[in-house]
């Protein structure tokens, strides 16, 4: 046998192996694996006919002509028509939709055309192949096209990698480069030596390659819930938002996964979420289920009406509650429901909407299902506008320091201050710092916030030498995000040095909740702080979950309390008796009681008598401008003399 067909017989194996272990593996629903599906069953068909038209050609004289046209023409149709199916590969790797590009899609119909008409008329035309009258095999003179045809197809791939480099990864890119030169290089091999049957022994090592690196489904299955994963939630919702058809999705967020983390462990946590996963995929036989991510899954629905059909399956499986593990637990869902294109048009804008319906909105009280709407589309645009107003706010200096004077009843003076920061805009006017500070806590940007408000603090601090007025603190607010910088002493110790300040002119206030999700790392740099020489204040306490240990473990001088406690306590009596223990407690602890929140002269007659040491509210003053701060040490000064 003059044709060397062992390569083509090691690649019907090699495929077919390749073919069956991605049929056992779980796989995720995307489009590159139904195109790679497809490419392997063509491969797999090629190499298959190539073996049966050599041996066709072996024994042309014993069987019907006929029979060795229509295997060399279903041959050369799978083997031209890899190289389509691989381009398209390409595009669903880089989550493109091809069928969009018309003038791609108009060339590759071309291109294919000709390949079908060239190869489908051979048997009359001989312009691909023939059989002389001997039955010998002979290439026709338009052969020369096909392969052409080839290297142009995979040309294009080449291209469309290069163009589309920045959506692939540095192992796709690869993979991808290697399969085309490849197989560029086997179909050049295969027409200078047409009967060395090479080219698909190089594709099918090619499917090998791919499938090792790249068709790695346990990439995009969760290990726990077993679902697709957000990586393969982001590839759907990418491939249909280019389609440019109408779809809904439906986010179930599980509420008391962490109490249950809390109180019976992580173990029974997992637990759970696999029975509830297990139910929400009964629930998706209409629609794709996806986990996005800790207690967060994504329903990817095509029907208005199927949204409402899983939520009330959902509500029907949980509302008594299951047992797991000899343990009755309770599930709390909450729903948040998007429509494409009306509440995001692109990716990135469907997850912020996602994400801005699971944390504000949901966390309202009676919002079960949130359903997305204009009014969430506004507030979400005005979230991303002042993160723009705080970034220019940053590089213009156009924060303004305010300052709160705080009382000191037992000496009747204005001894102390707190710096609060604060932020106006020519469109959204006052923006209140509960609204701003969240947000660049999470960008990061309150470090350079709180470096701002310190170096602010302390020019004025010296431009209007404050202590000629009496005061003897400035309150300044650490977050945070800023205790556990590393070199925070130092960049405080370098602004004091900066404008000649003692540093007991300054005390930082830290809330409870920093001291909550701080680890020890942050008594390390609260001492340093206080060695230094600086006041050290535990703000908004009684706000939350602040405890006798963070006065122990916290080398705390001052407690703040929350103003809410305060008010609590001036109207309840069971709640002021609790109080006067706490403040008796901490006066055995030497330290000094600040009362946040004082209105009325009844509030603070109370609060004197209980033992707190200064009162800070809008019943002495209200926080104001630096420029009106000293004017108002000014008057009281006056007041005094």
């Amino acid at each position: 046998m003059e044709w060397v067909i062992e390569f083509d017989i090691a690649a019907a194996v090699l495929t077919a192996i390749i073919l069956i272990l991605f049929l056992k593996k779980k796989n995720y629903t995307s489009k590159a694996n139904r195109i790679y599906l497809c490419l392997m069953s063509v491969g797999l068909a090629a190499s298959v006919l190539d073996v049966i038209s050599v041996y066709g050609m072996v024994y042309a004289k014993q069987i019907p002509i006929w029979i060795n046209l229509v295997i060399n023409v279903l041959f050369l149709l799978c083997m031209n028509c890899i190289v389509f199916i691989y381009y398209f590969y390409i595009a669903a790797l880089a989550s493109e939709m091809i069928v969009q590009e018309h003038l791609h899609k108009h060339f590759m119909k071309f291109l294919a055309l000709i390949d079908v008409i060239l190869i489908a008329s051979s048997p009359f035309s001989g312009w691909v192949f023939y059989f002389d009258a001997q039955r010998n095999y002979c290439s026709g003179s338009l052969k020369i096209v096909i392969h052409g045809i080839a290297i142009i197809v995979l040309s294009a791939c080449l291209i469309r990698i290069v163009r589309n480099r920045q959506l692939l990864t540095a192992t796709q890119k690869f993979c991808v480069y290697l399969y085309t030169f490849s197989n560029m290089a086997a179909a050049i091999i295969q027409c200078i030596f047409p009967k060395l049957l090479i080219t698909n022994f190089t594709i099918s090592l090619s499917f090998m390659i791919i499938y090792i690196t790249l068709q790695r489904p346990e990439d995009k299955i969760d290990s726990l819930t077993q679902l697709e994963n957000k990586g393969a939630f982001l590839e759907e919702l990418n491939r249909d938002i280019n389609s440019k058809n109408q779809f809904f999705l439906l986010i179930v967020k599980l509420q008391n996964l962490n109490r249950i983390n809390d109180m019976m462990g992580v173990s029974m946590g997992n637990s759970v979420l696999r029975h509830f996963s297990r139910i929400l995929s009964d629930a998706a036989s209409k629609s794709l289920l996806y986990r996005i991510g800790g207690s967060r899954f994504a329903f990817l629905i095509w029907d208005e009406q199927e949204t409402a059909n899983i939520i009330m399956d959902i509500e029907n499986h949980v509302k008594d509650g299951y047992e797991i593990n000899g343990m009755l637990v309770q599930i709390n869902a909450r729903y948040c429901q998007l429509k494409f294109p009306q509440h995001g048009k692109t990716v990135n804008e469907l997850e912020n909407m996602i994400q801005f319906c699971l944390t504000k909105e949901a966390g309202k009280k009676d919002a079960k299902v949130v359903y997305a709407d204009e009014k969430m589309l506004e507030n979400l645009k005005r979230d991303h506008e002042i993160q723009d107003i705080i970034k220019e706010a940053l590089v213009k200096r156009t924060f303004q320091v305010y300052y709160q004077p705080i009382y000191n009843w037992r000496e009747d003076t204005f001894d102390s201050a707190e710096a609060l920061i604060r932020l106006f805009d020519d469109k959204y006017g006052f923006i209140s710092p509960e609204e701003f500070i969240p947000m660049a806590e999470k960008s990061g940007q309150i470090l350079e916030i709180g470096d701002f408000v310190t170096d602010e603090v302390c020019r004025m601090i010296a431009a209007n030498r404050l202590q000629d007025y009496g005061v003897k603190h400035v309150h300044i607010n650490l977050s945070g995000v800023q205790c556990m910088q590393r070199d925070l002493d130092e960049k405080i110790k370098t602004v004091m040095k900066r404008y000649k300040l003692d540093p007991h002119i300054i005390s930082f206030e830290v809330t409870e909740t920093a001291a909550l999700h701080s680890d020890s790392y942050l008594t390390e740099t609260l001492q340093e702080i206080t060695d230094a020489g600086f006041g050290l204040a535990l703000d908004d306490y009684g706000s939350g979950f602040a405890t006798f240990g963070y006065l122990l473990n916290y080398p705390f001088t001052e407690v703040k309390f929350d103003k809410e406690m305060v008010w609590q306590s001036t109207r309840e009596e069971k709640a002021m008796i609790a109080l006067n223990y706490v403040v008796k407690m901490m006066k055995e602890l030497n330290l000094t009681i600040v009362a946040e929140g004082v209105e009325t002269e009844e509030q603070a007659a109370k609060l004197r008598e209980i033992g707190c040491d200064l009162f800070q509210g809008y019943l002495y003053a209200k926080p104001m401008p630096k420029q009106e701060y000293i004017e108002f040490l000014r008057n009281h000064q006056k007041k005094e003399s």
